[in-house]
């Protein structure tokens, strides 16, 4: 599933590159699909390719939309195959053009053509609201106004297709003083991280949360939170999240996300309700994130955690308001706003444990195990009767028959006929049914549900024991000092006393394959400085950008190497300044081009 991260679409000039892709002479979007959740965007970047099932697809894999078939009235997935059906038969294709019109041409072997398909465009009345849900891809809603319908090029206002070109969007600079007193508020880049409690705001507003010991009351633009161990939302310091806390929103207090029992999954949406998911795969609401702001945010003293105190101070803040209505803004789920991390912050980031889902990979190793989806493996050290969990299910069988890691502490869970007395997991033919006396192992694996199935040299099978699982309330618990094996297990408050691989929001067991090394990026910035300017940059291409600043538009000094985020943007705090008033800013691109920006000092 493609990440959504909300950032205003500014339409800037763009230039054209030879490269066999598509661009679009004039308004219009390109409509894409993702297959996984059907979730159409929009784009100019046409580098459109055929996948192994002859669709055109993006650069991202995502389905080009259209006319799918050759009446031109059936909309979806546009494929072009090397055959096509005829007159009650299938001819092959020579070779296929498609016109500036859209229309996709298929040019049989015999020298004639017909028309297999035709490629559509949407517009937007207002393309400001858009978000960027990728590098060149933006989701949108009704605040849009998208037409009705996706229309052919050269119709309704819409561009036409240029072949052969590929339209690459400008790097643009956003550049903003610091001041250091009163704190600089504006919003910064929003910046992907998968971790389901970090919450950006996506324009106006602060979360605002309560500090159960004194009651009083603080604001953040900083949404790194966390579940503590009686569920509810929190922010590093411990201080709960508030808004709606009943079904009614009626009530504002203290969030609680997961405090009705085993629930391993939650979500929080646009508008900042958090749904939760239960083990069975029913949902439901846990509350409403509620956010204020501040009319005069001259009057805010900041504290620790980046933290602003409500009502100590001469600052006036609104009423608590559902993101998205009044002018405030929208919570951006799975993401941070790195310009609000102070030391304290990032102190406690760098040790947070989170366990995102690594990819699956093969080894054809029996014992070699993964788990796709929630849970810990549970081993043992016999030495010293200490327990551990871990997620590397690299283990073999020592001479002894046991399941060990590959430092042979043994796994755990269910060894008895009746999967029910935890003790080392052995693979052996103890406890074979009556009736096989003298047949020997012959082969075993492991079932998706961690029973290991014997098989005898009989040719009968039966299930030896079981694998289980692992989960805990409170994961910050969890202490390591490899990164691989975790301790301190009653803290972490394990849910489960027998929990079975594909039951109770588990995953399931995957033989002969290991979980490998997750994608997962915490961005690691600086906190915002005192002084200096900071520097944005949207619409990076991939490649080397250098960003180079000047006080008189003739000498240019490079400042850094910037790395473009998942959405194609950076964040850059210049606090070298010279005594010279001016400062302007240019990104340049390995191909040689720049853009230019321009600070204007002091900026009001």
């Amino acid at each position: 599933m493609l990440p959504r991260v909300a950032l205003s679409l500014q339409v800037t000039q763009t230039f054209l590159l030879s490269s066999g892709d598509l661009a679009i002479s004039g308004p219009g979007y390109f409509v894409v699909r993702d297959p996984d959740t059907s979730q159409c965007y929009a784009t100019r970047f046409g580098d459109f390719q055929l996948d192994s099932d002859s669709r055109l697809i993006s650069g991202e894999g995502l389905r080009v939309q259209g006319f799918c078939d050759g009446t031109l009235t059936n909309v979806g997935d546009i494929t072009i195959n090397n055959s096509v059906s005829q007159n009650g038969s299938f001819e092959l294709v020579a070779a296929y053009t498609i016109n500036p019109n859209g229309e996709i041409l298929a040019w049989l072997v015999d020298g004639t053509s017909l028309v297999i398909g035709q490629i559509l465009l949407q517009n937007f009345s207002h393309p400001e609201t858009l978000r960027k849900a990728g590098k060149y891809i933006y989701a949108w809603d009704a605040t849009a106004g998208p037409l009705p319908e996706s229309q052919p090029p050269g119709t309704n206002r819409l561009g036409l297709l240029q072949i052969d070109s590929l339209e690459l969007p400008v790097t643009t600079l956003k550049l903003s003083r610091i001041q250091g007193s009163p704190p600089l508020l504006a919003h910064g880049l929003l910046h992907q991280t998968g971790v389901p409690t970090d919450l950006g705001i996506e324009g106006n507003g602060f979360f605002i949360l309560r500090d159960t010991n004194t009651q009083a009351l603080f604001a953040t633009r900083a949404g790194t939170f966390l579940v503590d161990p009686e569920g509810y939302l929190v922010n590093y310091s411990g201080l709960r999240v508030q808004g709606f806390k009943d079904v009614n929103q009626s009530v504002i207090g203290d969030l609680q996300v997961n405090g009705w029992g085993v629930i391993l999954e939650f979500s929080i949406t646009r508008s900042g309700d958090v749904l939760f998911i239960e083990p069975d795969g029913a949902s439901g609401y846990a509350g409403r994130i509620l956010l204020r702001d501040c009319r005069q945010p001259a009057q805010l003293i900041q504290t620790n955690y980046s933290l602003f105190p409500v009502n100590s101070n001469g600052a006036d803040w609104t009423p608590m308001t559902v993101p998205g209505q009044n002018g405030f803004g929208w919570i951006a789920y799975g993401t941070v706003e790195t310009k609000q991390f102070d030391d304290d912050i990032l102190a406690v980031r760098r040790k947070l444990n989170n366990f995102p889902q690594g990819y699956i990979q093969y080894t054809g190793n029996a014992t070699d195990l993964a788990i796709n989806g929630f849970g810990f493996f549970i081993v043992r050290n016999p030495a010293d009767n200490s327990f551990y969990a871990t997620r590397d299910g690299s283990f073999q069988l020592d001479a002894g028959g046991y399941l060990v890691a590959t430092n042979g502490w043994r796994v755990e869970d269910l060894t008895s006929p009746g999967f029910v007395t935890p003790g080392d997991v052995m693979v052996d033919t103890a406890q074979k049914p009556a009736g096989h006396d003298g047949t020997t192992m012959a082969a075993f694996y492991f079932a998706n549900d961690g029973k290991i199935i014997v098989l005898l040299s009989d040719g009968t099978s039966y299930a030896r024991g079981q694998i289980g699982l692992q989960y805990f309330w409170n994961l910050q618990a969890l202490q390591t000092s490899d990164g691989i094996y975790f301790t301190n297990l009653a803290a972490a408050l394990p849910m489960f006393d027998n929990g079975s691989p594909g039951y109770s929001g588990l995953g399931n067991i995957v033989s002969g394959t290991l979980e490998g090394i997750p994608y997962y990026r915490l961005p690691e910035l600086a906190p915002q400085p005192q002084s200096g300017f900071c520097v944005q940059a949207s619409n990076l291409l991939d490649g080397v950008t250098t960003l180079e600043a000047s006080a008189d538009l003739v000498h240019w000094t490079p400042l850094v190497q910037i790395q473009a985020n998942d959405i194609g943007a950076a964040e850059f705090f210049d606090t070298n300044l010279p005594a010279a008033l001016g400062r302007f800013y240019r990104t340049k691109i390995s191909s040689g081009a720049t853009v230019l920006g321009v600070a204007q000092t002091p900026l009001p």
